[in-house]
């Protein structure tokens, strides 16, 4: 989600965020993972391995507070998660 930080208006976006952390899925997250299996098409959704991460750290600052871009430790997590799915993908 890139924004104007001045500009940022969430509302419609059924996001919710906590402790600088998106924590909830989106309906639109929700839609396309739900295509993506009626279609056969290879959908990697991050959100429960990031939730898992903040549940073994609550401290862990994955995003920027002013707006909800990757901090390096979130770069870093995405990283991780994204081979991990790769690797067993192709096993």
């Amino acid at each position: 989600m890139q924004v104007e930080p001045a500009k940022a208006d969430y509302r419609g976006m059924n996001v919710e965020f906590r402790n600088n952390t998106i924590m909830k899925s989106t309906s639109f997250q929700r839609h396309l993972t739900r295509f993506c299996a009626e279609n056969s098409i290879a959908c990697f959704d991050m959100l429960p391995g990031f939730q898992q991460i903040k549940s073994r750290n609550p401290d862990e600052r994955l995003y920027f507070a002013i707006d909800q871009h990757f901090r390096p430790s979130g770069h870093r997590a995405a990283t991780e998660l994204m081979m991990d799915w790769i690797t067993q993908s192709n096993e």
